[in-house]
């Protein structure tokens, strides 16, 4: 599984999320159930496993809907979880992606993955808050305001502040 923690305080894991949407060659071949012997012809061993769907992370007394990388950028995918979690009556205040945009090396790439993060946020009318191991770590408001917290292969720790929106779009 490619997937996001979260922990208490202690650093125990309390919820975690699994991703539901991996990317093709990068997290699986194509057809590499059906034909195994693919994965010998390429750099991975097996392709990963797909979560079971959304879930909602408690911070702080905010239900965050968590994704994963690339998940950011499938809006059919986010809409689809934000409605499932309002369906289940547990709906979120807002997003949550934790990503490693260490691939794109020294390009615009992170750039444009942090572009679709603010799509995100203004399109489901909620605050995103962006974890990147080497891309930009940030909190974006639901008008796609980026309060930026890293660079990119920056080290740095951010605080700010979120606030829930009471008009959100429906999902």
């Amino acid at each position: 599984y490619n997937a996001a923690l979260l922990a208490d305080k202690s650093g125990d894991v309390i919820s975690r999320y699994y991703k539901t949407h991996p990317v093709m060659f990068g997290e699986y071949i194509p057809f590499g159930d059906w034909l195994p012997w693919l994965y010998k012809i390429t750099p991975m061993s097996g392709g990963l496993s797909i979560g079971g769907g959304p879930t909602i992370f408690d911070v702080g007394g905010l239900k965050m809907s968590p994704s994963v990388c690339f998940e950011s950028t499938i809006p059919h995918l986010i809409r689809g979880q934000l409605a499932e979690l309002s369906r289940e009556g547990t709906p979120a205040d807002g997003l949550i992606n934790v990503t490693n945009d260490g691939w794109f090396l020294r390009t615009i790439g992170p750039e444009q993955h942090l572009a679709n993060a603010v799509l995100r946020a203004v399109e489901f009318r909620r605050p995103l808050v962006r974890c990147a191991n080497t891309g930009v770590t940030c909190a974006i408001d639901q008008f796609g305001r980026v309060d930026r917290w890293t660079e990119n292969f920056q080290e740095a720790v951010g605080i700010g502040t979120i606030r829930i929106p009471e008009n959100q779009t429906l999902t």
